[in-house]
């Protein structure tokens, strides 16, 4: 089993472990850069999506 939906051998098992206990209705993540798209994964009823090209500008 892969930990992250993107990239084999990535990725937080903590992390996944939240969003299955949390069960929020929205998770997202933009630490790749590539074409946003909503993750495969077992995520229970939580929507993952990925937002392409995510940058924090700390200005």
């Amino acid at each position: 089993m892969t930990r992250d939906a993107f990239l084999a051998d990535s990725g937080s098992e903590e992390i996944r472990s939240v969003i299955r206990s949390a069960r929020p209705a929205f998770a997202f993540f933009g630490h790749y850069h590539s074409t946003g798209r909503q993750a495969d994964g077992d995520f229970g009823p939580t929507r993952v999506y990925h937002l392409s090209h995510l940058e924090l500008d700390l200005r």
